[in-house]
């Protein structure tokens, strides 16, 4: 197959890495490590201004994604049980009874109870990808991890920012954050506002 563009030119060619058409090596460029032809030179770069080079990274699965969510869910749901078990039994105990005339010591027990859920859910995830590897015990669990856009590992800033942009999220725009999943990319909104990505664990 000659080159897509001087047909005359038979021998020495490259495969475009956007395109998968061949060309020679007056008409291709190496950005990133991905050889790409002159016509795909401009999408490649607003790829790497975005922080997605598409081909570089093997994207987990939407169903990984999925269940290890799923887990994630369960561990922080059980904790959060938890914490509002222990947290309402230390109201009951500082306010005398389970029924309480004063109003304002409930509603910050309440306060108090729901700020810590809410620090601990974006804890769960901001820990343990800082610390293992881009991992929470359901990534772990499914064979995925958070990576930045170029594949290395992700910053402590990124990790709890991540978890707080994701809580965040769920509070406000709820179920329209996952189904970003779909794009091209496969990037959720929080992925997108972190610079994250979530690839296949082959450590």
């Amino acid at each position: 197959m000659p080159c897509a563009i001087h047909p005359n030119v038979l021998t020495e060619l490259s495969t475009c890495s956007r395109c998968g058409k061949s060309f020679c090596g007056d008409c291709i460029i190496t950005l990133r490590g991905a050889v790409v032809c002159a016509g795909c030179k401009g999408a490649m770069v607003q790829d790497v201004k975005s922080g997605s080079v598409e081909g570089e990274l093997e994207l987990a699965g939407r169903g990984a994604r999925l269940w290890a969510a799923i887990i994630d869910g369960i561990v922080q749901g059980v904790a959060c049980v938890v914490v509002m078990f222990v947290v309402v039994g230390i109201g009951i105990a500082v306010m005398g009874g389970p029924v309480s005339k004063d109003q304002s010591g409930v509603i910050l027990v309440a306060l108090f109870g729901y700020g810590l859920i809410f620090f601990l859910m974006v804890a769960y995830e901001g820990w343990m990808l800082s610390k293992f590897n881009g991992q929470t015990l359901g990534k772990k669990a499914l064979g995925i991890k958070v990576v930045a856009p170029d594949g290395g590992p992700i910053t402590t800033g990124q990790a709890w920012g991540r978890g707080g942009v994701r809580l965040l999220l769920g509070i406000t725009v709820g179920g329209i954050d996952p189904l970003f999943i779909f794009s091209k990319n496969r990037t959720t909104l929080h992925d997108r506002i972190a610079k994250t990505r979530v690839v296949m664990a082959r450590d």
